[in-house]
């Protein structure tokens, strides 16, 4: 039933408990394909240490996390997509809870579950507000009041059907690159969320992204223009994303060397639609300095 996609790059640390914990999962019709990204560590030793023969690993040189899931995409044998990045780890039961979603949510294509944080001092739960438990369509995403994103990349299931109608993930992103995609589903497909933890987010694991600040060209907010159609038809879209883009955006702002890419980026966005301080922050960058250095 499920495809469950590891993108893999220099995880020697955490990749084998990783794979462990889909080989532990209650609901066991599934393959693991597990795309080496070129990987210069001993992440495919570790991976190659691991005897089952639902595991299909692919090599592929180095072209980023996007790449890496769009070849497991090609060669996925089954309908549905569980993507999983090679440090995060899953509850037992979190593929037959996403099982039962997709049984009782046909119409959807995109099944989430709540995440958390997990390092050696534990585990976190982070507040996706929504009540506890709530298990059904999110008919209004970005409108919602919402603390976080509540779809993210080792917590959905995605009907792999969904890609032969929009492209997956964009090769050029680094950062965002499953925002991307998920914004474009949410705006043409019916989505699920069950407001419980199943997936942790290991926040101590070796070559993490977040660690790092991306060049301003791998990041989503570099390319808003792919979102141009659905900002114009979508009010309550624009007025989400292009906050989300000021805020992100803003950094780079504030740097000389690409303060100019982002004048241009951002020349489509209606500042009256968004908090005064925004517009502010872009007019006086000085004064709001301090804030990001």
């Amino acid at each position: 039933m499920f495809s469950v996609i590891i993108p893999l790059y220099n995880k020697q640390t955490s990749v084998q408990q990783t794979i462990e914990c889909v080989l532990n999962q209650t609901y066991t019709e599934f393959e693991i394909i597990v795309v080496d990204d070129g990987s210069t560590d001993d992440s495919v030793k570790r991976i190659n240490e691991i005897v089952d023969n639902r595991i299909r690993l692919i090599h592929k040189p180095n072209g980023g996390v996007s790449s890496a899931r769009n070849r497991g995409i090609e060669n996925a044998k089954n309908r549905y997509i569980a993507f999983l990045d090679a440090d995060d780890i899953w509850e037992p039961d979190y593929l037959l809870e996403q099982k039962r979603l997709i049984e009782d949510f046909p119409e959807a294509k995109m099944w989430g579950c709540a995440y958390g944080y997990i390092s050696e001092a534990g585990k976190e739960e982070i507040d996706h507000a929504l009540p506890i438990g709530y298990r059904g369509v999110i008919p209004d995403y970005f409108g919602m009041k919402k603390k976080t994103n509540i779809f993210w990349a080792s917590s959905v299931v995605v009907d792999k059907k969904v890609f032969d109608e929009i492209p997956a993930f964009d090769v050029r992103m680094k950062i965002g690159e499953d925002l991307d995609v998920w914004y474009r589903i949410v705006l043409n497909f019916q989505v699920v969320f069950y407001n419980r933890i199943l997936s942790y987010y290991r926040t101590d694991a070796e070559n993490k992204a977040m660690h790092s600040k991306p060049d301003l060209q791998s990041t989503l907010f570099f390319y808003m223009e792919k979102f141009r159609e659905y900002r114009r038809s979508n009010k309550t879209f624009r007025v989400f994303f292009d906050k989300l883009c000021l805020r992100q955006l803003y950094p780079y702002y504030l740097q000389v060397e690409t303060r100019q890419a982002v004048k241009k980026i951002i020349k489509e966005i209606d500042f009256s639609e968004q908090p005064i301080r925004w517009r502010l922050q872009y007019m006086i960058p000085i004064v709001f300095r301090k804030i990001f250095n």
